[in-house]
């Protein structure tokens, strides 16, 4: 029998156990949710309602069955495109890193705390990283707190860029050039449309996902990343930071922290960070 055609936007819903929040949570912003709405579950229990709105069927569909892997049961909910059309905008509003930084979608227009307050436009699109995660606000926070060292090549890698934010106020802040990677071919505009909203499209280029291409080091490292995939690319990562360089990793949970140090051996910890049970480190060369 044929399928019937589904709306262009889809929902996810599921319960989960309150303790399982954040490690579901992370994977379905790793699968390309646009927003994540939490509520209570049903009564008779302690669950956590999870409703995970993605922009087509078949995303939600593949973030369903990776779900059904993990032991829990998710509903694919049909979305009327008409309602739709402005509801995933409700996940992307202004958010405030500290008093350095402010981000908002292009259609908010806050006004900034003071004069130096860096204001960045991201358009969320599809990808991740609009500022609602507490993992892009801690990678922002990193950045602006720890710079490339004076002497280090003032070059900067940002390893699953997403919208984009990451490198977009890397150029902001001073870098004289972004390499972005990326996967997922269909973010590709959204991190190209935001630089050019910030001015810095001058600054910023697309390098190769195969991070074993790169030659040339970086005075820093950005990858706000889930710990599997940090895991796999780490030595990469670590062989890409030139002396006195720096590392920021996010997209880990507070007790995955030991793990994390444990896979990029060598590198100690400058500062860690973390909001709502997500953590991100700075991390440098030891011998360097």
């Amino acid at each position: 029998m044929n399928r019937p055609p589904e709306p262009a936007a889809t929902a996810l819903a599921l319960e989960v156990d309150r303790e399982d929040e954040d490690p579901v949570c992370g994977i379905l912003w790793s699968l390309g949710t646009l927003g994540i709405q939490l509520g209570d579950g049903a009564e008779g229990g302690n669950p956590m309602a999870i409703t995970a709105h993605f922009p087509d069927a078949d995303t939600a569909r593949r973030a369903a069955d990776r779900i059904h892997g993990l032991g829990y049961r998710a509903e694919l909910r049909r979305i009327d495109p008409d309602e739709y059309s402005d509801r995933w905008r409700l996940h992307a509003r202004t958010e405030r890193i500290g008093s350095a930084i402010v981000l908002h979608p292009p259609w908010e227009r806050p006004e900034p705390d003071h004069s130096d307050q860096l204001m960045l436009e991201i358009e969320p699109g599809r990808a991740f990283g609009s500022g609602s995660h507490p993992t892009t606000r801690l990678c922002l926070r990193l950045l602006v707190d720890h710079p490339p060292e004076p002497g280090c090549p003032p070059r900067v890698l940002d390893v699953g860029t997403g919208t984009g934010v990451l490198a977009v106020a890397a150029a902001r802040l001073g870098a004289e050039s972004v390499t972005v990677t990326e996967t997922d071919p269909g973010v590709h505009a959204t991190w190209e449309l935001n630089a050019e909203r910030n001015r810095v499209s001058h600054l910023i280029a697309p390098g190769d996902p195969d991070l074993s291409t790169h030659t040339d080091g970086y005075g820093l490292v950005m990858a706000n990343l889930l710990l599997p995939t940090l895991r796999d690319l780490s030595e990469d990562l670590i062989r890409l930071i030139t002396p006195r360089g720096r590392l920021i990793v996010s997209g880990v949970l507070v007790h995955q922290v030991d793990e994390l140090l444990g896979v990029f051996g060598g590198l100690i910890p400058v500062d860690t960070v973390q909001e709502d049970g997500w953590v991100a480190l700075c991390l440098k060369p030891e011998d360097r």
